[in-house]
């Protein structure tokens, strides 16, 4: 049930490191709140640079497709306040269903959940208007952008040696020892 042997690898300390940087930077710069920029940073850290940045960019995507598909859909209903929730009903499942298609038209499958996620945020946020939307979905691209900058470069930059050591110096067999069983744990 429990692993008594579990020691946290590198890559959970570069995600913390990751939002704690979030989080800071948020904070210096006066947004609202460092969540999606956290949030951004925790889903893209994966065991190489290339796969973080590759997450990243699925992220970044499927962000601005959903968002500007919310936005657009929400500018197409803003004259129907009343009846918004019952459109919402019929409207959601298909505007999520075109989210996945385009996703996967354009060879982004792993665009679509969050594209959908955020679509879905901004359809059922009836309390703001449209120049609202406008202005989250900017911002939760702007913050999504953050997040995977400062995971990219911290899987990078920090620890940055891999299996042929610092910078591709040969290392020695207890070295590569030692990262094989880091590598074992990365599961977080």
């Amino acid at each position: 049930m429990f692993d008594k042997n579990y020691r946290i690898g590198l890559r959970a300390i570069k995600t913390a490191i990751s939002v704690m940087l979030c989080l800071a930077i948020s904070f210096v710069l006066g947004r609202p709140d460092g969540f999606f920029s956290s949030t951004a940073a925790i889903i893209c850290m994966q065991q190489t640079t290339d796969k973080t940045f590759d997450t990243g960019i699925h992220r970044l995507l499927g962000t601005a497709v959903g968002g500007t598909l919310g936005y657009i859909s929400l500018i197409i209903l803003q004259n129907f306040t009343d009846t918004q929730n019952v459109i919402n009903v019929f409207l959601a499942p298909f505007l999520i269903l075109f989210m996945i298609y385009f996703s996967n038209v354009i060879n982004h499958k792993a665009s679509a959940q969050i594209g959908c996620i955020v679509l879905l945020g901004l359809l059922v946020d009836r309390d703001r208007s449209s120049l609202d939307a406008f202005f989250r979905v900017i911002n939760r691209i702007l913050d999504t952008s953050m997040g995977i900058v400062i995971a990219v470069l911290i899987n990078k930059f920090v620890f940055p040696f891999g299996r042929d050591g610092i910078f591709g110096n040969k290392k020695s067999n207890e070295t590569a020892s030692l990262i094989d069983k880091c590598d074992e744990n990365q599961d977080r």
